[in-house]
């Protein structure tokens, strides 16, 4: 297989983890404001995941379910 580049700056990358049917990569930044990050390997596109009024936990892992559903942690702001 080939590569590609999903994120095009400097980050600080923590967990990630592959759905069950490997058509998406979920992404966990340790910037100093931790984000989560979803790939689509479809559309070759990143995009960040809304948490509402929170923020994904510093030390949260990632887990998707045979669902489809990802499992992690958060934080209130």
């Amino acid at each position: 297989g080939g590569t590609s580049a999903i994120i095009g700056t400097a980050r600080t990358l923590g967990t990630m983890a592959w759905s069950p049917t490997g058509d998406r990569l979920a992404i966990a930044t340790r910037d100093s404001v931790p984000q989560l990050l979803l790939w689509d390997a479809a559309t070759r596109r990143l995009r960040p995941v809304p948490l509402g009024g929170a923020r994904l936990a510093e030390n949260s892992g990632l887990s998707w379910g045979t669902d489809g559903r990802l499992v992690f942690a958060i934080r209130e702001k």
